[in-house]
């Protein structure tokens, strides 16, 4: 048996409250997109083996070396202590097929794999992979001491979402991997459960939604005293001639999660009339032009959300985006679409447009980057609509 994954990336549009006095907490927007993506191969093995598609993370210079795979799991079992962990009974079993939100996300066929992130439009994102193997196993140890399953498999990363950009990288690959070895040991998890044991999605939800459906989504935030995974209120299919204009200047990238969580604790709580004019803009006036198709009336609904939540987080960041940098790109940007902002911590920041003028978005771009000696990845996104891509080869 052998289990690929394709996950999608998201764009993180903003925050519904930051104040709580309702009893609530947080509260998010954004939109899995179709590239960039996290491929995750994994199949059953005699030791647990993390590799990368041209390198072997267990030991890149030597694959039988001291951090080779026997001392892998060795070691991975000693951290964990192997002793306090027995058999565990899979859950109802479902004909051995791993759980997946849709049967269309089932396909069948060859693998394909890849050496560098592409689209399939031509586009291409370099990547780096250093840390890959830590991060795998970082969410290998959560996932087995939560579900007491002892992970004899080979974890090939093909690609990997940049981290701490902006676009989801830490929830796509921990879903993915725990999605694969789940489906190789018949646990017959849910996303949730799964996003649960590996602390994924605690104070948004849209990686996980994205993971598991796709599409526009905006979800529940969660109870002041009981921060859980926070559940999807609203999904809808994003058109597919919209498209979104990805800037990544090379610049500092955004906040890993113990920094993130010390920020949230310096902004909340935030203005409660900044959380009713998000409120507002999102019921009266992104949804249903997002209904309606009306493009023009959903970026502007886009901008004013996305601008609103950096209020909250101006003093932590260097003001409404995250430096001058991203302010001159979003200006730049509003001037030539429908909307712009910052994806979540950035510095991704996205313009949205249609796709008759994203070519034409594209250039100017570009010439505004070098004009002002930016040097910045650039690559246009649509919407995916369906979540990520299960296949099973038996």
């Amino acid at each position: 048996m052998q289990i690929k994954v394709n996950a999608p990336a998201r764009l993180h549009f903003g925050i519904l409250d930051l104040n709580g006095n309702l009893g609530r907490i947080y509260g998010s927007l954004g939109l899995a997109i179709d590239f960039p993506n996290t491929v995750v191969e994994v199949r059953p093995s005699e030791e647990l083996e993390i590799y990368g598609d041209k390198k072997n993370f267990t030991n890149p210079k030597n694959s039988k070396g001291i951090f080779g795979p026997e001392k892998l799991q060795s070691s991975f079992w000693a951290q964990l202590g192997r002793a306090q962990f027995g058999p565990i009974e899979p859950k109802a079993q479902s004909g051995g097929k791993i759980f997946v939100p849709n049967k269309k996300n089932f396909l069948s066929g060859n693998f394909c794999a890849q050496s560098e992130l592409c689209s399939d439009s031509g586009q291409k994102l370099i990547v780096s992979d250093s840390g890959e193997k830590e991060k795998v196993f970082s969410i290998i140890k959560k996932f087995s001491k939560f579900y007491r399953v002892e992970p004899k498999v080979r974890i090939t990363v093909r690609e990997a979402i940049p981290e701490h950009v902006g676009l989801g990288s830490g929830t796509q690959l921990a879903l993915a991997v725990g999605v694969s070895i789940s489906g190789i040991h018949n646990l017959n998890l849910t996303i949730k459960e799964i996003s649960n044991s590996v602390r994924k999605g605690n104070i948004s939800g849209i990686g996980t939604c994205a993971f598991e459906s796709g599409g526009f989504i905006v979800d529940s935030g969660c109870k002041i005293d009981d921060k859980g995974i926070p559940q999807k209120i609203f999904r809808y299919d994003f058109p597919d001639d919209w498209k979104f204009l990805i800037v990544i200047p090379k610049i500092r990238r955004g906040f890993r999660d113990s920094e993130e969580k010390e920020i949230f604790k310096k902004v909340i709580p935030a203005p409660p009339e900044i959380s009713a004019r998000i409120c507002r803009l999102t019921l009266m006036k992104l949804i249903p032009s997002l209904m309606e198709k009306d493009i023009k009336k959903f970026g502007g609904a886009l901008t004013g959300i996305n601008r609103n939540t950096g209020l909250c987080f101006r003093k932590v960041q260097g003001g409404i985006y995250r430096g001058k940098i991203l302010q001159q790109l979003i200006n730049f940007m509003l001037k030539n679409s429908y909307g712009a902002g910052q994806s979540s911590w950035g510095p991704a920041v996205f313009a949205l447009t249609e796709e008759e003028n994203v070519n034409g978005l594209n250039s100017d771009i570009k010439k505004f980057l070098k004009m002002k000696k930016i040097n910045a990845d650039v690559f246009v996104a649509g919407a995916n609509n369906r979540g990520a891509k299960i296949r099973v080869y038996r």
